[in-house]
């Protein structure tokens, strides 16, 4: 059952406290990256597209979570530079998505995203990771159903 209720925030909280996700926010940029190029590749109208803009907001968000303003201070300039261009990216892919689905179906689409994310345990209840920390499907895994908000 989903929390409608959850603000997205909280769920990349409990994400990261359920699987112990990664604090790094280098990892979490790597992330968004990949996102973006998924999100990139996909039409606009699909199943596909709109799981892959919910991911997206699913990683800013999570970048968002673990990035203290701190870290600006500790980032080379190239790091910081490459840094902002790819979340202004980040940001300009998701406003389109949000005018192009109605921002609550987005918003719908994430929880469902987190729902399926929150799936991904191992059958010893323990997260998978892959050798950067990004967490990785476990047997249990279920994908999101987004035709409905189409």
């Amino acid at each position: 059952m989903i929390k409608v209720d959850m603000t997205p925030e909280h769920c990349l909280e409990e994400f990261i406290r359920t699987f112990k996700g990664s604090l790094d926010a280098r990892l979490w940029m790597n992330l968004i990256k990949e996102e973006l190029a998924e999100v990139r590749a996909e039409d606009y109208g699909t199943e596909a597209h709109l799981k892959e803009a919910a991911d997206l907001k699913y990683v800013v968000e999570g970048f968002d979570t673990v990035a203290p303003d701190s870290l600006l201070g500790v980032l080379s300039s190239e790091e910081l530079d490459e840094m902002m261009e790819v979340m202004a990216d980040a940001n300009e892919e998701l406003e389109h998505s949000d005018n192009y689905y109605q921002k609550n179906h987005l918003y719908q689409a994430f929880l469902l995203v987190h729902q399926s994310n929150m799936s991904k345990l191992g059958d010893d209840g323990k997260p998978i990771l892959r050798e950067d920390g990004k967490v990785l499907k476990g047997p249990n895994y279920k994908p999101p159903s987004l035709g409905h908000l189409l």
